[in-house]
């Protein structure tokens, strides 16, 4: 079963489970038709999606993440973390492509919308735990590879002025495929 829908929280307090649109806009137009979620946190979920012209599904899959802490603190974050994916262009970082909010409607026996704020991005392919589970050890050639573009992208992230040791902590690892590089998803 398809899971379309997010779990709404301010802080510990929950908010009720609401239905996430099939399709979602931005301000300049662009929009993103959604498919299952792929990855549930505690700040987000998130969907694979693609971006459709006109109207209809085409291209590469994204990553369109939903934020579900509701709370201003984390609201703020979330905006402040698309302004720093924004700014940024490196081929070991992933991309930016629009954000945007929707309008989410809430299910049974709770009622009305709520606007929630969301983003795309590149869609990364599976983490390194899942890889080691799936296929064991990385080579010595995949561990070079890897931490050239962790380097890389750390590079890029200090050149913008955006990293600082405390930082990296929040900085997510994916790979696009093993022996074709790395993305940190800040």
């Amino acid at each position: 079963m398809t899971m379309r829908f997010i779990d709404l929280y301010d802080g510990s307090r929950p908010l009720g489970r609401y239905d996430v649109p099939e399709q979602v806009f931005n301000s300049d137009g662009r929009s993103f038709w959604l498919y299952g979620a792929t990855k549930t946190g505690g700040n987000g979920v998130v969907f694979e999606a693609v971006e459709t012209v006109p109207g209809k599904p085409q291209g590469e899959p994204r990553a369109l993440k939903f934020l579900k802490q509701m709370n201003q603190p984390r609201v703020d974050r979330f905006e402040n973390e698309i302004r720093v994916l924004k700014e940024l262009s490196s081929p070991y970082i992933s991309s930016f492509f629009a954000a945007g909010k929707a309008v989410v409607a809430a299910q049974a026996p709770a009622s009305g919308q709520r606007e929630v704020p969301w983003v795309a991005i590149q869609m990364g392919a599976a983490n390194f735990r899942q890889h080691v589970e799936e296929h064991g050890p990385l080579t010595m050639q995949q561990l070079k590879s890897i931490s050239f573009g962790m380097c890389s992208a750390v590079e890029h992230l200090h050149e913008k002025g955006f990293i600082r040791p405390r930082n990296f902590s929040s900085v997510k690892v994916s790979k696009a495929e093993f022996g074709g590089g790395v993305w940190l998803v800040v």
